[in-house]
């Protein structure tokens, strides 16, 4: 392939060099010049934080999960539902008070982020990024990759009635689990409305990996019959795992 590396004079922000080529050996993202050559653009990695605001958005209107667990002969089912107006509370970017553009509304967050104005650029300039347990890249790191944490091994727990002397954090449900290979926690909240505590509508209300505390302390781990990832769109099931006790419908 013949080619010649040339500065990008089209975009100061994003690319470093373009290859010219008269062949169709594409090396990265093509566009065609008015010449008829392809000009192939090297573009950096995308930010983090928009990486998971995209991985978090898509499942938010592509998927829910669908658990049956059960301890001591009673069965609870739990429907995971992902929701936008949670994401900047899962982030964790709230606990950046000393950040001026953390006093928006998270609608005005996402929509800074989706754009591209809001970046982990932007989030380093606090002081509080890594403080204490509240490691707010780990959490994004987290959060990026909720779906394949869902889908892995993991264990769920009744955290209903835990009271933890070093959080004050309050859930419904504890999902106990590993992300290559690092601790992680997923806590679930009941809708609002819910009428009873066997079945029902869940949201995530934390996500962040271990860092000192352990949660599952007080927590009554459950015994999963079911697991199962629904597709919205598709209307399709794959069910990720089934107890062989357990009988469906």
């Amino acid at each position: 392939m013949k080619g010649l590396y040339v500065p990008h004079l089209g975009c100061r922000r994003c690319c470093r060099e373009v290859v010219l080529t008269e062949g169709n050996v594409l090396l990265y993202e093509p566009e065609v010049l008015s010449s008829g050559f392809f000009i192939a653009i090297r573009r950096p990695p995308l930010d983090e934080l928009y990486n998971c605001y995209q991985s978090y958005s898509k499942m938010a209107s592509s998927c829910t999960y669908y658990f049956v667990v059960a301890k001591k002969g009673k069965k609870y089912s739990i429907n995971i539902q992902f929701e936008l107006d949670q994401f900047i509370h899962l982030t964790g970017i709230s606990h950046l008070d000393d950040l001026p553009f953390t006093r928006n509304s998270p609608g005005d967050l996402r929509k800074m982020i989706e754009e591209n104005k809001l970046t982990m650029n932007d989030l380093a300039k606090s002081s509080k990024l890594k403080s204490n347990i509240k490691d707010i890249p780990a959490r994004i790191a987290c959060l990026s990759r909720l779906d394949e944490f869902l889908q892995s091994e993991n264990t769920i727990m009744d955290y209903s009635a835990v009271d933890n002397p070093y959080s004050k954090l309050k859930a419904d449900w504890l999902i106990h689990g590993t992300i290559a290979g690092e601790l992680c926690y997923l806590f679930l909240k009941a809708k609002p409305k819910k009428k009873d505590r066997f079945s029902g509508d869940y949201i995530c209300s934390s996500i962040f990996p271990h860092r000192g505390i352990d949660y599952s302390q007080g927590a009554r781990p459950m015994v999963t019959l079911l697991k199962q990832r629904n597709n919205t769109i598709d209307r399709r099931t794959k069910t990720l795992y089934q107890h062989p006790s357990y009988q469906c419908g």
